[in-house]
């Protein structure tokens, strides 16, 4: 065979020995998972009462769309399940701060967890009065937060006729605002000296200006709502004893004030000052507030 047949032959051999053999593929990279993530825990009380019924959502994502699996854990009260992204959870009789955490897990390794706090508050409060005084119209000058020793310790309700002409005094009282739905809110007062025994009527007005107890006279005391809210009657009680008065109707914005109907009845009351001194905060006046 002549050489340029032999170089035709090769060319025509070496096509079909590579032909037979197997090609290789490049090896794949595994997957990579990320973890979800979670936004925040979405709840319909911030501040719930003892035994109330709270809802609660988990707002997650997760880059791969896995399913992902809930797990709720808290160190009170307890949940409708624990295994959803949204539940219920029941709060206890403590008042106290709770934790609320969740956890989730895409089940290829990626997990996640937040937890929030709930402030969980009793349904009944107590608020203590912020401002209280008492004017006289005997007086109109007198703040009775400023000057005699014995002023500041009580507030007083008092009608009389002292030589033909009339001397009023009337309680001016305020108090914190109340930012919830109320069930119900109770003036509470207690007596702190002898006086009258007898029944005492008043009307309550609602102030409708602000005031402070530093300043109020009776000649520059704040206006009122023209007509009373309310007309009230103090039952006899004993000294150191305290009454409860339903006020839930009357507006608290600027506070209250109380009025005596009738001539010639008198009743004092401890301030927050008098019940200082007594060392009784008990003593002070506020109110009995039960929220919805």
């Amino acid at each position: 065979m002549n050489l340029k047949a032999r170089l035709t032959a090769y060319a025509l051999a070496v096509p079909l020995l590579f032909a037979g053999c197997d090609k290789k593929e490049a090896p794949t990279k595994p997957a990579v998972n990320h973890s979800p993530t979670i936004e925040r825990i979405v709840t319909s009380e911030t501040e719930p009462f003892t035994d109330q019924e709270i809802s609660l959502e988990c707002r997650a994502t997760d880059e791969d769309n896995d399913i992902l699996v809930y797990d709720w854990r808290c160190d009170g009260g307890y949940f409708d399940n624990i295994t959803q992204r949204t539940t219920k959870w029941h709060s206890p009789n403590e008042v106290k701060e709770y934790h609320i955490t969740v956890k989730i897990d895409d089940n290829k390794g990626g997990t996640a967890s937040r937890t929030t706090l709930l402030n969980v508050l009793s349904r009944l409060d107590t608020l203590y009065v912020t401002d209280d005084a008492y004017t006289s119209s005997g007086s109109p000058d007198l703040n009775t937060n400023r000057e005699h020793y014995f002023f500041p310790y009580l507030i007083e309700v008092y009608s009389s006729q002292n030589g033909g002409s009339e001397n009023i005094e009337d309680i001016y009282l305020k108090f914190p605002q109340i930012n919830k739905e109320v069930r119900s809110i109770n003036l509470k007062l207690t007596r702190s000296s002898d006086g009258d025994p007898e029944k005492l009527r008043c009307y309550i007005f609602e102030i409708s200006e602000r005031w402070s107890e530093n300043v109020i006279t009776y000649r520059n005391r704040p206006s009122c709502n023209e007509l009373p809210k309310k007309a009230i009657t103090f039952p006899i009680i004993n000294v150191n004893q305290s009454l409860y008065i339903d006020i839930t109707d009357v507006n608290l914005e600027y506070g209250i004030m109380i009025s005596p109907i009738e001539e010639g009845t008198s009743r004092s009351f401890y301030s927050k000052e008098g019940a200082q001194r007594e060392g009784n905060t008990d003593y002070t006046p506020a109110l009995i507030v039960e929220y919805e």
